[in-house]
């Protein structure tokens, strides 16, 4: 795997990035990271059913 270098500059401005392209740099099959979004989605929405029920 290279070495690659990433300069971000965010001024107030949404930042992104395609599943592809995050295969690309991380040097994973992008079948694997879908499945590790799909995964990070399910539970953000878990942790924001959670705190529904508590009131926060």
């Amino acid at each position: 795997m290279s070495q690659q270098e990433i300069s971000i500059i965010n001024l107030d401005q949404l930042v992104s990035m395609t599943s592809v392209e995050i295969a690309e740099l991380t040097g994973k099959e992008h079948r694997n990271v879908l499945r590790d979004i799909r995964n990070m989605v399910e539970e953000l929405n878990a942790l924001k059913t959670e705190q529904s029920y508590r009131g926060d």
